[in-house]
């Protein structure tokens, strides 16, 4: 729903970044308001728990930590 939000269509996100089909800067979607930027869920299917739980998830988030004042990760409760 945040893609509809944010009136975007994402060429990928967050699950083609973990599986290294595509690079950060090609999934991350800058300037939807000031200081802001959106990473979609990109397209899965499979667990998306074990996407979220996963060590590459973790060393993402340690990547971004240094750029951003906050991160906010929405996901359905799990």
């Amino acid at each position: 729903t945040q893609n509809a939000y944010f009136e975007v269509t994402p060429r990928g996100g967050l699950v083609d970044l973990l599986n290294m089909t595509s690079t950060l800067e090609e999934v991350l979607i800058h300037a939807l308001a000031p200081n802001l930027d959106y990473l979609p869920a990109g397209f899965c299917q499979e667990n998306p728990t074990e996407y979220i739980s996963s060590e590459k998830f973790r060393a993402l988030i340690a990547h971004l930590r240094p750029q951003y004042d906050y991160i906010v990760i929405d996901t359905p409760p799990v």
